[in-house]
């Protein structure tokens, strides 16, 4: 099967499984990162993860810039990887996935971000 269609499947069975809860789920950018994101993390508990570690990467990422802090996106992003960790530890399949499908993507985006 070729990677659109595995793509296409996810982004349907998301759509089917959750409707339109996605505005309330707070992992990903638009409605199709957080479809991707809602379904990559169906095994793990999701609701964990969006209220837990990705609602307050997104407060930390508001407060970057800002001239009472010294907050960077790399901070945040750090911050994010330590919440997965801790939130996940009685789960290495989880731990391990959330931090391949969820922290790794923000630090290609980090990267291109500081160097573009």
């Amino acid at each position: 099967m070729n990677r659109r269609c595995i793509v296409a499947l996810m982004l349907l069975a998301a759509t089917l499984v959750h409707g339109s809860a996605a505005e309330e789920y707070h992992c990903g950018m638009g409605t199709i990162t957080k479809a991707l994101s809602r379904s990559s993390a169906y095994f793990c508990d999701s609701s964990l993860l969006t209220n837990k570690c990705c609602l307050p990467h997104d407060d930390c990422y508001g407060e970057v810039g800002k001239p009472w802090t010294t907050m960077t996106h790399a901070i945040c992003d750090i911050k994010f990887k330590h919440c997965i960790n801790h939130h996940y530890r009685g789960s290495y399949f989880c731990r391990s996935w959330l931090i391949a499908t969820h922290y790794s993507p923000l630090t290609v985006s980090s990267f291109f971000r500081r160097h573009f």
